[in-house]
């Protein structure tokens, strides 16, 4: 993998991978024998963004990347047939909104402190080889959002993914779409302890037909 700022407001990327995963072997376990011998399929990633162009942004980062995977993919159709290389395109944003001083907290720069934050990501590749073809999701997180909890997290989301067509004339899914809505809270009880209960509801789950999923987690994190 290798970054590089060739200005302060840019940035570019990219990086290798072992993409022997599609043909059945496992990665990380081989070396570079990838790159001499089969399987030789490699995953390649390149991207190019922009993280706090502007002096006083509140951009946080905003990116745009491709994926390509050289190995051979199978048609979602049923057809048997299959396609060489998959290619897949993202676009992140992540963004501050706005801003607020917190209560006996000295001046943060624009960006960092209490205040609301939203996000934006949105993925697509080709429908013929994959069975979600599409996806966006979008959210808000407010920290600080209560008054003396300058530091605790509170969220809400969405993402929404679409069943290709193929895949769902194939028979495969029964429903066009999957949508999973989020909400939390990041309690910071001490500054090594934090919980964060997370309530989730899922419309259409795995696009089989089945009823619509309410979702409740409890999650406990240590820093030692």
């Amino acid at each position: 993998v290798l970054f590089a700022s060739p200005v302060d407001w840019l940035y570019v990327g990219g990086g290798i991978f072992d993409g022997a995963t599609q043909a059945g072997s496992p990665t990380g376990t081989r070396g570079p024998s990838t790159l001499f011998g089969d399987p030789s399929d490699l995953l390649l990633v390149a991207e190019i963004g922009s993280r706090r162009p502007l002096p006083g942004s509140r951009l946080r980062r905003i990116a745009f990347g491709v994926a390509h995977h050289t190995g051979d993919f199978d048609r979602v159709d049923g057809s048997g047939l299959a396609e060489s290389g998959a290619t897949s395109y993202y676009l992140v944003l992540d963004r501050r909104l706005a801003s607020r001083p917190g209560a006996g907290s000295p001046p943060q720069a624009p960006g960092e402190g209490p205040g609301l934050d939203g996000f934006l990501q949105l993925g697509s590749t080709s429908d013929r080889i994959s069975a979600v073809d599409l996806h966006a999701g979008a959210g808000l997180v407010w920290t600080g959002y209560l008054p003396g909890r300058e530091v605790d997290h509170f969220g809400v989301m969405a993402t929404w993914v679409r069943f290709s067509g193929p895949a769902r004339a194939a028979g495969t899914y029964t429903e066009s779409y999957e949508l999973a809505c989020e909400i939390f809270y990041r309690w910071h009880l001490t500054p090594w302890l934090r919980l964060q209960p997370d309530l989730q509801y899922i419309v259409n789950p795995g696009g089989s037909g089945i009823d619509d999923a309410l979702v409740g987690t409890l999650r406990l994190e240590l820093a030692l």
